[in-house]
């Protein structure tokens, strides 16, 4: 979305779409001059963390865990989680949430900014059942 004049009306650049990923998803962009960064995961499939207010670039330069397209994050959803935190924290400024995902099924767990989990349960036939917080 860019400025300009039509008429008589006035337009702002709002939002700016900086890069993607392999998949065609949002990877960065900048929000009235804020750098949002989107971090997928499940082979491209999920977002698996916004944060706020750091480039794509400033953020993996303090992930080294392995790749988050790679099935490392299938084996062990949790290590991905905290590993995503530890890089996040690192970068002084930035907001970030973090989300697992049951594939196929829907969300089962977003990790705001201040650490709060809230977990989403599911029946067998894949519908939301419950959402709660989690300690």
């Amino acid at each position: 979305i860019s400025t300009g004049d039509f008429g008589s009306c006035r337009f702002d650049t709002t939002v700016v779409y900086n890069s993607y990923t392999r998949y065609g998803k949002v990877q960065e962009l900048n929000y009235k001059g804020m750098p949002i960064t989107y971090l997928w995961s499940y082979h491209g499939m999920y977002p698996v963390a916004e944060v706020k207010n750091a480039t794509y670039k400033q953020f993996m330069a303090n992930y080294t865990t392995p790749s988050l397209s790679g099935g490392a994050i299938y084996s062990d959803p949790l290590f991905v989680r905290d590993n995503l935190w530890d890089a996040g924290t690192a970068l002084s400024g930035t907001s970030m949430q973090v989300c697992l995902y049951k594939p196929l099924v829907g969300l089962t767990e977003v990790t705001d900014n201040r650490r709060v989990r809230f977990a989403y349960d599911y029946d067998e036939a894949g519908r939301l059942q419950s959402s709660r917080t989690k300690t």
